[in-house]
Formats: structure tokens, C-alpha cells, sequence
């Protein structure tokens, strides 16, 4: 198990690592992007099982995740940050009558991958890679009741912090001579046995009006399963998002 401290500090430790490897005649490349994904969880054992299904049964809302990516030459770094909230009534049989109860919901996620490209092929038109790097993952949940029957008054709440190896491939391909407009995709994850698996897929447009800014926007699918001994969480993202990208 991977504490909320070690998670935050092997990013603060990868980060210059990775920096130092840059030369000066690669640009580094900061990008912002506003995901606005829609969301699936489902969990076992770690919430009561008639509340497995969030979106069903607990209101949680689509949100945003603010997405930081910094990357250079052959790699780069990607931050996400989930954090969804639900609020919903229920009524709860009991013998004789239905009891009310109200039932708050958090569901976060901190999702993090650190990853090397390596060039398959490159030619005027555009690249394709192979990819490898490590994902990290902080999965938090919460659900509590609150009711006028003191005894249905309950909170659980679960962690699941792991790391997890990546392989993948990706590539890009230029629309036009100036490489201003350029077509890019990506796949990674690997499935992890008994711990679960997890993938990401990531298609999009970026458009260089300038030699040091860029706008993108594409689709994008984040499919983890998370298993320890305290349960198993079935999370899936999958949305649009837009973005600005800036090399220095």
C-alpha cells in the first residue's frame, strides 16, 4: 500500500529527475487541459453492496478534472485530479414502515503516470513510439448516512493507493507542410492479474498557430479496476477535454 505522502513525494522526486535529462536543444512543453469526462464506479466491499452502484444509486454528478502535463524530447509527465461529490434521499426499509435517510458521497481520484517514449519510426509526415512508464493512483472514497434514527447514522469510508507498470504505443501524424495541424493518439495500461488492470486511451487535434503555443482538443478513456484486500473499485472515465500548451 502506497500512503497519501509517499504518492505526492515520488511525483516531487520523478519530476527533476526527468528535467535533468533535457538538453538544451529539446523544448520543454507545459500543457493545461480542462477534462470534463463522463463517469463510471462501481465498487465491492469497500461501500454496503446496495450502494455498490454510485451513479445509480448515490447521485453522483459529472464534473471536471483539471488535467497538468509536462513533457519534453521522450517523456513525459500527466497529473489528473478527480474529485466528484453526490448528495442524494433515500428511504430504508423497516418493519412497518420506510425510515428517511440522507446519504453524502465523495469520490476522488489522484492519478498520475510518468512515461518514456521510444521511436519506432519517424519520417516528414509525422512519428509513431513505443511507450513505457508507471501509473500512480490514490483512490478515495466516502459515503455516510444521516438519519432521526441515530443507529442508521454510518460513514465508510476506503483507500486504495497503488503503483502499476505501463507499456503502450502512440504516434502522431502532420496535416499540412508547416506541421502547424497534426493528428495524435495513444494507448496504454497492462493488465495486472489479481490486482486489477488499467488502461488509457488518448485521440486528438493540436494546433500550432505560433512556434511556442498550441491548442488541442480531443477523446479521451481512463479504465482502471483497483483491487486489495479490503475490496475492488471499477472506475471508468471517458470524455472530451480541451487544452493549452506552451514551450519554453
Amino acid at each position: 500500500m502506497l500512503s497519501k505522502s509517499s504518492f505526492f513525494t515520488t511525483i516531487l522526486l520523478l519530476l527533476p529527475a526527468m528535467a535533468s535529462a533535457q538538453t538544451a536543444d529539446d523544448d520543454l512543453q507545459l500543457e493545461l487541459r480542462y477534462y470534463a469526462p463522463k463517469l463510471k464506479f462501481t465498487s465491492h466491499g469497500i461501500v454496503p453492496a446496495a450502494y455498490s452502484n454510485f451513479r445509480d444509486t448515490l447521485n453522483i454528478k459529472n464534473g471536471n478534472a483539471p488535467e497538468y502535463r509536462l513533457s519534453g524530447k521522450n517523456w513525459y509527465v500527466d497529473y489528473i485530479a478527480i474529485h466528484e461529490k453526490g448528495y442524494a434521499s433515500h428511504h430504508i426499509p423497516a418493519p412497518g414502515s420506510l425510515i428517511p435517510a440522507d446519504s453524502r458521497t465523495k469520490l476522488n481520484l489522484d492519478y498520475a503516470s510518468f512515461n518514456y517514449l521510444s521511436p519506432i519510426k519517424t519520417t516528414e509526415n509525422g512519428t509513431a513510439y513505443w511507450l513505457a512508464g508507471l501509473r500512480c493512483y490514490r483512490f478515495d472514497t466516502a459515503l455516510q448516512f444521516s438519519s432521526p434514527v441515530p443507529a442508521l447514522n454510518k460513514k465508510y469510508a476506503k483507500q486504495l493507493n497503488q503503483f502499476a507498470p505501463a507499456f503502450g504505443i502512440g504516434g502522431k501524424h502532420y496535416l499540412d507542410e508547416a506541421h502547424r495541424l497534426q493528428l495524435y493518439s495513444e494507448l496504454s495500461g497492462l493488465p495486472l492479474g489479481g490486482r486489477g488492470h488499467t488502461y488509457d486511451l488518448d485521440i486528438g487535434v493540436k494546433y500550432s498557430p505560433c512556434k511556442n503555443l498550441s491548442a488541442n482538443a480531443g477523446y479521451r478513456v481512463l479504465d482502471l479496476k483497483i483491487k486489495n484486500d479490503d475490496g475492488t473499485g471499477l472506475y471508468k472515465l471517458s470524455g472530451w477535454y480541451g487544452g493549452l500548451s506552451y514551450s519554453f
